[in-house]
């Protein structure tokens, strides 16, 4: 789970994977990290989020990418990267 505020994105990029030698495509946004995982920040860290073309695809959110992200929201995924809901957060 992510918990992240004041997204502004950035537009698509290609991204090397180092480890297996292979390009894909992905959508970056700068965003303040609230909550990562299990770490909760107790200030927000500012940072950079990217999530791959193929996962926004498979969750039904590649037409709206540019406005997925509105305020503060909650992503929750799956160990594969597969995005299971991006929620509003308070």
């Amino acid at each position: 789970m992510v918990i992240l505020d004041e997204p502004k994105y950035l537009g698509k990029a290609r991204v090397k994977n180092e480890q297996y030698g292979y390009n894909y495509e992905g959508h970056v946004w700068r965003v303040l990290f609230i909550r990562l995982d299990d770490i909760e920040y107790e200030e927000p860290m500012q940072g950079l989020l990217e999530a791959r073309t193929k996962w926004l695809r498979k969750a039904g959110f590649l037409g709206q990418v540019a406005n997925l992200f509105r305020g503060k929201c909650r992503i929750l995924a799956n160990e594969k990267g597969d995005i299971l809901s991006v929620e509003e957060s308070s």
